[in-house]
């Protein structure tokens, strides 16, 4: 009798022990630092086993994570994020990702993953919520929380973006035309939309500037990711596109662009404030992406 209670109580702690094993998240990598970090909250001197969803925490210096999947992240100083196996969540602060392919970095309203395989991305947060994208090498996208494709970033620039809610558009790019229908892919964010409206087969060929609104549940033709409600189309001149996106993003987004904090040069497209942040030389001039232990300019 004593035996079979010995073995009863034997098998189930070795049940026990199984399933708390399977029910503890995998490990999904390793963080290391030159200085103290925190993980979960408790303070790390050098190395720490990073587990699915492990949030981390950085002080005076930056901290490499190299995962299984074979990305390579580093948080910079007075940075914080949770890693999960295929994202991480950035709050505060600045983080760079790189061999991204699948991975993506999530924050705020955004999601910024690779448009090519093996991208290399820096991303910063300041405290009014504006997101800055540097892409260091390949080509990288941004999208809001609906997955809605707001920005591409080209190889060695970088854009910053802000939520600023509605579905309004301002876009300036050349007006070309397939299978009757018209498509526009503007000079910031280098997306392609659909437009739709009155009058603007005489605008082919030229560069212009529209206003309008996303149209909701709308499935673009194939090549654009939005179909826009065309208000208003004019031809630019060819020198002064720049100027003329900046004065009419100004115009479209007086209250939402100056509440937001960003720059009126934005270009508004399905709530979301697009600014040119300038080239990767200039930004680490700036200081505004530094390298590893730099803290991201508040």
């Amino acid at each position: 009798m004593i035996k079979i209670v010995r073995r009863s109580l034997w098998l189930g702690l070795v049940c026990g022990s199984i399933l708390s094993l399977s029910a503890s998240p995998p490990v999904i990598g390793v963080a290391q630092s030159r200085g103290a970090f925190f993980v979960n909250n408790a303070s790390v001197p050098g190395t720490a086993t990073i587990l699915d969803g492990t949030s981390v925490r950085t002080t005076a210096t930056s901290s490499d994570v190299s995962l299984k999947g074979g990305e390579r992240l580093t948080l910079a100083s007075s940075s914080e994020a949770r890693i999960y196996q295929d994202r991480l969540v950035l709050t505060s602060g600045m983080a760079d990702l790189n061999h991204m392919s699948n991975y993506r970095l999530e924050t705020g309203n955004f999601q910024i993953g690779a448009w090519d395989s093996g991208a290399h991305v820096r991303v910063a947060v300041d405290n009014q919520k504006q997101v800055k994208v540097v892409a260091i090498a390949g080509n990288a996208e941004i999208r809001n929380q609906q997955g809605m494709l707001v920005a591409r970033v080209l190889s060695g620039t970088a854009l910053q973006v802000q939520a600023v809610g509605g579905n309004k558009a301002v876009l300036t790019g050349t007006l070309t035309m397939k299978d009757g229908k018209f498509f526009l892919t503007d000079g910031t964010t280098k997306v392609t939309v659909e437009l739709t409206g009155s009058n603007l087969k005489k605008l082919v060929g030229k560069q212009i500037h529209v206003t309008g609104s996303v149209v909701p549940g709308e499935t673009a033709a194939a090549g654009a990711t939005e179909v826009v409600a065309v208000a208003t189309a004019s031809p630019v001149a060819a020198g002064a596109a720049a100027g003329a996106a900046a004065g009419a993003a100004g115009a479209a987004a007086a209250g939402a662009g100056a509440a937001a904090g960003i720059s009126t040069t934005a270009i508004i497209v399905g709530g979301t404030a697009v600014a040119a942040a300038g080239t990767v030389g200039g930004l680490a001039a700036a200081g505004t992406f530094s390298g590893g232990d730099a803290t991201v300019s508040r």
